[in-house]
């Protein structure tokens, strides 16, 4: 009985050095999935008018995340506020979306998010930065 204990606690050390190991040949399948997650909260941080990341984002009462300036054209354009994802209609009130900010702000610093995405935003940081 005790070898056998000893030869699975070799192999489950080789698999977890194996999980840890650097893959040269790529991403890794463990770099993949991270890659999509990533991928996908920048897909969900997205405004739904501009299609790009909300530098002042703010929550609307459909519970999405909009740029602050898009929403409130988008709002003076109806006659009656409605979603622009939904078509429902909604009230004007908008919360501002701090930690939605600091989140994409982070993830861009970090790299996570790169491209286009993060170039666009990247520069709407710069004006901002550059108008105070």
């Amino acid at each position: 009985m005790p070898p056998k204990r000893k030869a699975r606690k070799r192999v489950a050390a080789t698999a977890a050095a194996a999980d840890d190991a650097v893959d040269l040949t790529g991403d890794s399948p463990r770099e993949k999935k991270m890659r999509e997650s990533i991928n996908g909260v920048a897909a969900e941080l997205r405004c739904p008018i501009t299609q790009e990341l909300p530098f002042d984002p703010v929550m609307a009462e459909d519970g999405k995340i909009y740029e602050r300036k898009a929403i409130l054209e988008w709002f003076s354009k109806k006659d009656r506020p409605t979603s622009p994802s939904t078509g429902a209609v909604i009230g004007k009130k908008l919360l501002p979306a701090v930690q939605t900010k600091n989140t994409i702000e982070m993830l861009i610093k970090s790299g996570a998010i790169e491209g286009d995405l993060a170039t666009a935003w990247t520069k709407k940081l710069a004006v901002e930065t550059k108008v105070k």
